[in-house]
């Protein structure tokens, strides 16, 4: 008995996919390592919460814009060459921000034109995972994908926290673009991915079908509920990204430099904990996210009657 089943390692042992999935784990954790790089840059210079609001901005704010746009793009033109134009776009971008670290502004900027290529990215890499797997294989190849996806978040925020708390920024960043650059060169190894079809009026037959599609989400109430949760515990956690850095250096006393070695362990924890219970057939979703707004609000006001008394004052 082995711990992965025999239909995951078969896919993973296709050699092209498992080529799209290191892509895929590269960048991801390249993402992780450049968030964390500015998050603690800006905040050490600007010593403001503020500043780093610009940076959580720009991680969500591009692909909300153009994730639909993109997503057609992959429909259009060969995913290979969107996979590789767009890693050489954001590792260029990484490139200029380690040569402009000490202006504000120009990273934050940025950090918007790097979220806006990554955008660009996953809905290409995701398109070309159908393409190189059997149709049998299709929901396995989905879900190693997710879990390449999510690790890949997990694994950069945890190491570069540990590289950031011993060798600061500027390493931090020169990680980060080494993997941008390996992960221009993995891609050049697949087969042309072109989409499945060419005909004239396919272009107009998509745009057509996102538009039904945003209609149909539109008219949904169980959508728009699933959305309005969805948007809540991100909002949650944005909040909590911008406010963290202020409350360990001016409460705890804990530079931004070395206090997401602290915080990167639990939210790896909570991570794993999730994907643990929604897998399990017996839990409910809408219970799951009951207990998990339960917790953050206890969490968080219990912090704050700990913070309103003086506990750690010191």
């Amino acid at each position: 008995m082995t711990l992965v089943p025999s239909e995951y390692l078969a896919v993973i042992k296709r050699r092209d996919f498992f080529i799209l999935l290191l892509t895929l784990f590269l960048g991801q954790v390249a993402s992780a390592f450049l968030l964390l790089s500015l998050v603690a840059s800006v905040f050490t210079q600007t010593a403001s919460n503020f500043g780093v609001t610009g940076i959580v901005l720009s991680l969500s704010t591009p692909a909300f814009f153009l994730m639909a746009f993109a997503g057609l793009t992959a429909d259009i033109i060969d995913r290979k060459k969107i996979i590789i134009i767009a890693n050489i776009v954001i590792s260029v971008i990484v490139l200029l921000v380690l040569l402009m670290l000490k202006n504000v502004y120009v990273s934050i900027s940025l950090s918007f034109l790097y979220f806006a290529g990554n955008s660009f990215f996953l809905p290409a890499i995701s398109a070309a995972s159908a393409q190189l797997v059997k149709k049998s294989q299709l929901l396995i190849a989905n879900s190693l994908f997710i879990f390449t996806l999510s690790s890949g978040q997990i694994i950069g925020l945890f190491i570069a926290s540990i590289i950031q708390f011993i060798y600061g920024n500027l390493i931090t960043l020169v990680i980060c673009e080494v993997l941008l650059i390996i992960a221009i060169f993995l891609p050049m190894f697949l087969p042309a991915l072109p989409p499945l079809e060419k005909k004239p009026s396919f272009l107009n037959t998509r745009i057509k079908e996102i538009a039904k599609a945003f209609v149909y989400i539109f008219k949904s109430k169980i959508i728009w509920i699933f959305f309005v949760m969805f948007a809540s515990i991100q909002a949650i956690i944005a909040f909590g990204a911008t406010l963290g850095p202020g409350f360990f250096n001016d409460i705890i006393n804990i530079p931004i430099t070395k206090s997401p070695i602290l915080m990167m362990p639990s939210i790896a924890l909570g991570l794993l904990l999730g994907v643990v219970f929604i897998h399990k057939p017996k839990m409910n979703e809408a219970f799951l996210i009951k207990m998990g707004f339960s917790f953050i609000g206890f969490t968080a006001a219990l912090l704050g009657l700990i913070i309103k008394v003086g506990l750690i004052k010191f």
